[in-house]
């Protein structure tokens, strides 16, 4: 691995990043890898490239001042691990130090474990630089485009607030099969090249981790040159300090180093200068916390906002979006919506696709509209087709009521736009079926590819119930339960539901009851409820084998209600006589 380390002439005007192999960067003042800090270099001053072996740097023309290499002033040069050239006040120098993590479990001479009380007592020296790179956290953390360019910004923050410290590290603990650990390096840095590797202590970071503490681990300055314990030989002191968070779980700031400050002396023996650097580390350490935490909130809000209500939203405030998402079974109603024409306008309008995508995303948009406004889930879009459910992620124990009122809005919203003039609308219908059942609803899906939907019976009788719609001319079709709750609990102010046959479609091995969720008797609705009571009679009487009288009921609605020609054309194709292998239910055909 190769770094090229930028350093100003302050201690904070610096920065080191990873070269990659064949790569071609500029470096300049507000272009490329940037020196804000350097008025000499101009705005775009060298282009580099790495090539694995060495650093080919090439001054642009437009730079106004010159680059020094080993002492001279050049135009183009090639740099190798270990060299360095200037520009204005600022030195790049060219690192080639590799990352290893010792296993050693080595005993340090002295142990110290910091609680967060003991660093409130301790007092800053040094209070206005540390209070203002703290102060400049928010910004850098907000600011950073990834996790790379994070981790750079810490790693220069801890170096100019640290001030005993020889390099740091952003590194994480993670877990392995068989109770084992690994140690990953984010990020480092170093003040001064070495030439060493960065040696961070397993066992330290592990120790950190575990207890959720800032540990210190001291060494004795003359132990034997062929015991590695940290960072490289001369090493005498480590500290992990770790970044407590759901999304920084293992992740810990690492300083190691040799000056631990003036002798002045403590009652605990501990250096009052490297207990400063210790402190400055625990809060730049709560700060990331409390920031990625933020971040993963506002993160997760959006995330959960593309497929939950509002009202689902506050249910499950504060919760782990992967909880919330784990699929799991539960009872729970579903709507299928599918918009009739759209094969026929996709064929008639083949010039204007994009005209008939975005009326058909308008159509598609007053269905997930309404689901959403009454505490729905938006699984899937199947084409032109639109299902939602309820019961997932929480239960409450009303959601039939809420998918007829979603349903009965859906009906009434087309109406309302088709009777306002809206072209766009003239050409479709929707039809609705509604199914309560058991499904399986969560993300679901592959590695690759994933989704919030429900899968499972009820998902699929829906889908069966809203293709029957376009036999039974009926926009809103549901099962039996859902019937059976309409009944029961919603007042005919609400919604109604008149009972339209029992059939068998093709592939299920039982019959369903089907009925249709009408609105209260209005301008929406027409139908009287005495027309309700017919059809009621007429399906009795059907049921039973009274089929002269069935046809007898169903000639006392209303020749415009397109919803009976079902049932008496079935009739009269069998002359009023129900078959002798009668069972009460009428079989659909595979279309």
């Amino acid at each position: 691995m190769a770094d090229l380390i930028a350093q100003g002439s302050e201690r904070d005007q610096r920065w080191r990043r990873e070269l990659d192999v064949n790569e071609t960067i500029s470096i300049g003042r507000s272009q490329g890898w940037e020196t804000p800090w350097d008025r000499a270099i101009s705005q775009k001053h060298a282009s580099l490239h790495w090539d694995g072996h060495v650093l080919s740097v090439e001054r642009i023309e437009s730079a106004r001042n010159p680059i020094f290499f080993r002492g001279t002033e050049v135009d183009s040069f090639e740099c190798r691990a270990g060299q360095f050239f200037v520009i204005g006040q600022t030195t790049f120098t060219l690192s080639d130090e590799a990352i290893e993590v010792t296993l050693s479990r080595a005993t340090p001479q002295k142990q110290t474990q910091f609680s967060a009380l003991d660093l409130k007592r301790a007092k800053f020296r040094d209070v206005d630089m540390r209070m203002d790179l703290l102060g400049q956290l928010p910004d850098l953390i907000d600011y950073a485009v990834d996790h790379s360019e994070l981790f750079q910004r810490l790693a220069n923050v801890l170096l100019a607030g640290a001030v005993c410290a020889d390099a740091v590290g952003i590194v994480s603990l993670e877990d392995l099969p068989d109770n084992d650990q690994q140690v990953s390096v984010f990020k480092w840095d170093r003040r001064r090249v070495t030439g060493k590797p960065f040696l961070p202590s397993q066992k330290l970071i592990s120790q950190a981790v575990q207890v959720s503490e800032t540990v210190l681990y001291e060494w004795d300055a003359s132990r034997g040159q062929n015991e590695v314990i940290t960072m490289a030989e001369d090493s005498t002191w480590a500290v992990a300090c770790p970044v407590v968070g759901r999304d920084t779980k293992g992740w810990c700031l690492y300083l190691t180093g040799t000056d631990k400050g003036p002798e002045t002396g403590r009652s605990d023996g501990t250096l009052p200068q490297l207990q400063d650097d210790i402190k400055f580390t625990e809060m730049v350490a709560s700060v990331l916390s409390k920031l990625m935490k933020l971040r993963t909130l506002q993160k997760d809000r959006t995330t959960l906002t593309q497929f939950f209500s509002p009202l689902v939203l506050e249910a499950v405030a504060g919760r782990d979006p992967e909880q919330v998402l784990q699929p799991r079974q539960t009872d729970g109603p579903v709507l299928f919506c599918d918009l009739r024409g759209f094969s026929r306008q996709t064929e008639e309008l083949a010039d204007d696709l994009m005209g008939l995508l975005q009326r058909v995303s308008h159509v598609l948009g007053v269905s997930t509209q309404a689901i959403l406004a009454h505490g729905g889930v938006v699984g899937d879009f199947h084409g032109d087709a639109t299902m939602g459910f309820w019961g997932w992620p929480v239960h409450r124990g009303d959601e039939i009521e809420h998918v007829c009122r979603a349903a009965l809005d859906i009906r009434r919203r087309l109406v309302e736009l088709r009777e306002s003039g809206d072209s766009r609308l003239d050409q479709f219908q929707m039809g609705l079926g509604i199914a309560f059942g058991s499904i399986v609803a969560g993300k679901i899906g592959t590695k690759d590819q994933v989704k919030v939907t429900a899968i499972g019976p009820a998902v699929n009788l829906a889908a069966r119930l809203e293709s029957l719609t376009r036999q039974l001319k009926a926009s809103i079709l549901i099962d039996a339960d859902t019937s059976r709750y309409v009944r029961e609990y919603l007042p005919p102010e609400v919604a109604r539901v008149r009972r339209l046959a029992v059939v068998k479609p093709y592939g299920l091995r039982e019959p369903v009851e089907v009925s249709e969720l009408l609105p209260p008797h209005g301008p929406d609705c027409e139908m009287p409820d005495e027309q309700l009571r017919a059809f009621d009679e007429a399906w009795d009487c059907m049921v039973a084998g009274e089929w002269n009288a069935a046809f007898e009921c169903l000639h006392q609605v209303p020749s415009d209600d397109r919803a009976k020609d079902f049932l008496t054309v079935y009739i009269a194709q069998h002359d009023r006589t129900p078959p002798a292998d009668w069972e009460g239910f009428i079989p659909i055909a595979r279309k």
